[in-house]
């Protein structure tokens, strides 16, 4: 499981928060250390209250993740011509290449993981200068 994805599943529970290693309640109690190093650790020794199932087993799940796999590969847009608002790279469904705004629809892909740049510039028929173009785009963009 990915962090974000923990997170945004605690937030669903609605009074937890995963905040700097701690899953905190809404009024900053602090239920669970999560070793960040270390997989399957938690520590409960500050908790003298009983815990939720659901969210033991959401944490559970999460810890029991390896490390490596649970930050989000970083993703970007692909800005091809940097002067306009409608120079960035989109892919379509139907694998239709254009270039047009950077709004991401069902449709449209605008927002690529680094995995999947890595194969479009092995693409000979894309003559992107990839050093240049990529801008990182910001976890609250997604």
């Amino acid at each position: 499981m990915k962090t974000s994805e923990f997170k945004r599943e605690l937030e669903k529970m609605g009074d937890y928060s995963f905040d700097n290693d701690f899953v905190v309640t809404d009024d900053n109690v602090r239920i669970f250390f999560i070793d960040p190093t270390t997989r399957n650790v938690i520590d409960t020794a500050m908790t003298i209250m009983g815990i939720p199932d659901d969210l033991f087993q959401l944490t559970v799940a999460y810890v029991a993740t390896p490390i490596r796999q649970r930050e989000d590969e970083k993703q970007y847009r692909v800005h091809v011509v940097k002067d306009s608002p409608n120079g960035f790279f989109n892919l379509w469904a139907n694998t239709d290449r254009t270039l047009a705004g950077k709004t991401q629809t069902d449709d449209v892909q605008t927002i690529f993981t680094e995995s999947e740049i890595e194969e479009l510039k092995h693409n000979p028929d894309l003559a992107i200068n990839w050093d240049s173009a990529l801008e990182p785009v910001e976890e609250d963009e997604e």
